[in-house]
């Protein structure tokens, strides 16, 4: 991982997602914050290719905190607010995030919720602004004046469906 200089470096310190029961790797030491089933933490971002859609990223660990010269909680504020500017959270119909027609993800005769997706522009750790920027999420209960059920999809992005509370 090459970089020109330390701010560059910065620049690109975005905050990831993890399911904390599913991870089949070791992660390095480093910040995180555990959020129920997730750990949210720092990803330092090596390469992004617009045209295939992909972001290679490196966890932050000690060594990379070192070499940024922040303390864990000054990388994690700076993942915060990286992700909140570069990757800002948007939530979408799902026909929209999946680029079809309602008609063609409803069956005949079936009458199914309308699910919308937590995720950003370029669906990169998209998942992680359910905890950057909740107001998304209460915004959707808000309009749709229900309550949200919440259903990880991976860490890109969340499912969000609303649901009539049974008190």
């Amino acid at each position: 991982m090459e970089f020109n200089s330390i701010e560059e470096m910065k620049s690109k310190v975005i905050l990831g997602i993890f399911g904390k029961d599913n991870n089949s790797f070791d992660l390095p030491d480093g910040p995180a914050v555990d959020k129920g089933a997730f750990t949210l933490r720092p990803l330092l971002i090596s390469e992004q290719n617009s045209e295939e859609g992909m972001t290679s990223f490196y966890v932050v660990g000690q060594e990379i905190m070192d070499k940024l010269g922040m303390s864990e909680k000054e990388t994690l504020e700076l993942a915060r607010q990286n992700s909140m500017e570069k990757y800002p959270g948007e939530m979408k119909a799902i026909a929209n995030f999946i680029n079809v027609t309602e008609q063609m993800i409803i069956p005949d005769g079936v009458v199914i919720p309308q699910i919308y997706v937590l995720t950003n522009e370029n669906s990169c750790c998209g998942a992680a602004a359910m905890f950057y920027q909740p107001e998304l999420l209460d915004n959707l209960a808000k309009m749709t004046s229900k309550d949200l059920a919440v259903f990880p999809a991976d860490m890109n992005c969340v499912y969000c469906v609303p649901v009539t509370s049974n008190e």
